[in-house]
């Protein structure tokens, strides 16, 4: 791959040598620059050096550097091409080697015992290292035993290890603080829902949302990458409006998905809403593409609504259909998988790399002679609650 040409105070990258050895540390300073910790090959110092991987210098695209991120795993060997920094102020005040790389390592053995690696502390220069607090180690939960009640240092560990009501007060304390920090990891200015639902009512919020905004429907919805069926069960049983379910997987249907389909009816009153439920919904086990439409053309011009509840990679093949044919949908998007989907690229050129990128790309694409805007709103639950919808301004 070409390296692209780099602008502003960086150099070009070039690299001089070939170095390989044993992945000890990895530390990311942010989304787009990390170091890796080196343990050299055949060094009879145990020599280390660091390895420097930035994107924001234009030596690599930030998909290769996402992917090299993932391929760089503590423990096992690996060989990197490497040269100097691009940012020759970057080796200053080191006392150890810093070398740069600009592409994926190539691994040489993976580290693949059954314990956990165990990585080394970082190199750091001198300023960067940090005072040790003066709190006894042994005043502080260790965060391995409180998560899974097991610690692999035993009574090795510098940290403590509660037992009794002290350990479940220590493990309700740490389930609240990753709850707070997740919350404000996922924080959106523009969500009007502060108290929200629980992530298990999401189908049934979706559910609700549907038959407000498109009403009465004169066919089918299909509920593509459905799952289980959650989502179709509600609208069928809930709201009276006729789902069918398309996923590749063939999905077990637990019993207790129906009980607990009847306690949410019950609970939120929504028996008053459908004096009629539809049938169960019908599932085909296939994929979403051009060879399905083509093969269920009587389903696909009966179909109402297309919909997509966290579809993961179906996300854009059910907008695309949609469009294609001239049909209503609604998506909630979740995971991106930007690796998989090179293509994507936003209007501004910037790839499609996070959740809020994927709905702005969606949001983008040309709605043809349908006419209409592709739309955005919230739901009320927690996780990614953002649907993108869309409704054409005159039918297919």
């Amino acid at each position: 791959m070409a390296i692209p040409h780099t602008t502003g105070p960086f150099n070009a990258f070039k690299a001089i040598e070939s170095i390989s050895g044993q992945i000890r540390h990895k530390r990311k300073l942010f989304k787009q620059f990390f170091f890796i910790d080196l343990l050299l090959d055949n060094s009879d110092q145990q020599e280390k050096v660091q390895v420097l991987i930035r994107c924001d210098d234009g030596s690599m695209d930030l998909y290769d550097h996402q992917e090299c991120f993932r391929e760089c795993r503590p423990g096992d060997r690996v060989q990197f091409q490497v040269g100097p920094p691009t940012d020759p102020s970057e080796a200053h005040g080191r006392s150890y080697t810093l070398w740069q790389a600009a592409m994926v390592p190539i691994l040489l053995e993976r580290y693949l015992q059954p314990e956990p690696f165990l990585v080394d502390p970082s190199l750091r220069t001198p300023e960067y290292k940090k005072e040790e607090p003066g709190q006894d180690k042994k005043a502080i939960v260790c965060k391995y035993f409180v998560s899974q009640r097991r610690c692999r240092l035993a009574d090795g560990c510098l940290f403590l290890h509660p037992e009794g009501e002290a350990f479940a007060l220590a493990r309700a304390n740490w389930l609240n603080e990753r709850q707070t920090l997740r919350k404000e990891a996922t924080h959106d200015p523009n969500d009007p829902h502060h108290s929200k639902l629980p992530h298990g009512y999401r189908a049934m919020e979706f559910a609700k949302w549907l038959a407000t905004t498109f009403g009465t429907l004169d066919g089918p919805v299909l509920d593509v990458a459905g799952g289980k069926g959650e989502l179709s069960m509600f609208l069928s049983q809930a709201f009276g409006i006729e789902s069918k379910v398309v996923e590749p997987k063939v999905r077990k249907q637990p019993k207790y998905l129906r009980t607990r389909l009847r306690r949410l009816m019950d609970k939120y009153n929504l028996h008053e809403q459908c004096q009629t439920p539809a049938a169960w919904p019908e599932y085909f086990h296939a994929l979403l593409d051009n060879a399905f439409v083509d093969e269920h053309k009587s389903l696909m011009a009966s179909v109402s609504l297309l919909v997509g509840l966290h579809p993961d990679e179906a996300t854009e093949p059910i907008v695309d259909q949609a469009l294609r044919l001239g049909k209503p949908f609604a998506v909630v998007p979740c995971c991106v998988f930007a690796r998989h989907f090179r293509h994507r690229l936003l209007a501004s050129g910037e790839p499609v790399a996070t959740t809020q990128d994927l709905i702005q790309y969606i949001c983008e694409k040309d709605t043809g002679t349908f006419g209409g805007t592709i739309q955005t709103a919230y739901l009320n639950f927690e996780g990614k609650n953002q649907v993108v919808y869309w409704i054409p301004a005159q039918a297919a």
